[in-house]
């Protein structure tokens, strides 16, 4: 059992753990001492200032002793349910963790962590994921995929240059993979920027032409003379 301990001390699928009650709480577990194991680690709970990493720990750890001694299979899913929300990017490394304790955790996980596949037209723009609840931003170039979501209300905003931006709120359920698919109309542009991509010359003759006809390059045509309104100082008709 002690194979697995001086590892998992050093590192926790690339996260620290820093306080001494986690750590002694997770000495406890690899010496099977359950039931010690969940005391410590529930009172760090109850009575430390954690980071997510010593969070996350705890509560994967709390479950694992459930697990082993096949107490409360309810609790010890909780629990990792609980470590999936406070940290759902960290993956455990399954050399660091026993076989089968790392399979009960991974079915658990996967069944409370979602999706969002997201595919715009036109492609390459910038979709942004806000989760409110926990100020957290997660950034992708579109077609992508945010993965690992809590189940949860998420905020979209896609934007991209010379398009309008789109907005949106998401919901996502415990385990759900959901898509998306956003169609980004394009902005209108001003008579200038319309007419000088074709050139200067193109430009001039639109201008030229409405002149002409009369009208404002658009396919308006002016007011007749007899509805213009009166010059100033000029006298009005008898």
């Amino acid at each position: 059992m002690l194979i697995w301990l001086f590892p998992v001390l050093a590192s926790l699928s690339g996260q620290e753990i820093r306080s001494i009650k986690v750590i002694d709480g997770v000495k406890a577990f690899y010496m099977a001492d359950f039931e010690g194991a969940r005391a410590i680690l529930q009172d760090a709970l109850l009575n430390s200032r954690l980071g997510d990493e010593d969070l996350f720990a705890a509560h994967v750890y709390i479950a694992f002793s459930y697990m082993r001694e096949e107490l409360e299979p309810e609790t010890a899913q909780m629990y990792v349910v609980k470590a999936v929300e406070i940290a759902p990017d960290v993956q455990l490394d399954a050399g660091k963790i026993p076989p089968d304790l790392f399979s009960q955790y991974m079915q658990i996980r996967q069944s409370v962590i979602g999706s969002l596949k997201i595919q715009t037209t036109p492609m390459d723009a910038s979709a942004i994921l806000i989760e409110p609840a926990k100020n957290r931003v997660l950034n992708i170039q579109t077609p992508g995929v945010f993965e690992n979501l809590p189940a949860g209300t998420y905020d979209l905003l896609v934007t991209l240059t010379g398009h309008q931006s789109y907005s949106t709120t998401i919901l996502i359920g415990s385990g759900e993979n959901k898509e998306i698919d956003v169609f980004l109309l394009e902005k209108q542009r001003g008579f200038i920027k319309k007419y000088w991509p074709y050139g200067a010359g193109a430009l001039a003759a639109v201008v030229v032409a409405a002149v002409v006809s009369g009208g404002d390059g658009n396919g308006s045509r002016p007011l007749p003379s007899e509805n213009l309104p009166l010059p100033p100082n000029r006298p009005s008709k008898p």
